[in-house]
């Protein structure tokens, strides 16, 4: 049997395939961010990107957990 990946992980191919839902533009993958060329960001949570609206932000706006230098 080969190697299998959790249920919720996306193959790599579909990961190359993500579009923003604002800007069209493919989105770039960042740690548990996808950040698209619009400035926005979308989570991926539990392997899963969530790219609906209500899950937007932002891309300057401060990540959970994140510091930024002054």
């Amino acid at each position: 049997m080969g190697s299998r990946r959790p249920a919720t992980e996306l193959p790599p191919e579909a990961w190359e395939r993500l579009i923003c839902p604002s800007c069209r533009a493919r989105l770039a993958r960042d740690g548990d961010w996808l950040r698209g060329d619009c400035g926005h960001r979308y989570p991926i949570l539990h392997g899963v990107p969530h790219l609906l609206p209500e899950y937007a932000e932002r891309d300057d706006a401060p990540v959970p957990g994140e510091t930024r230098a002054p």
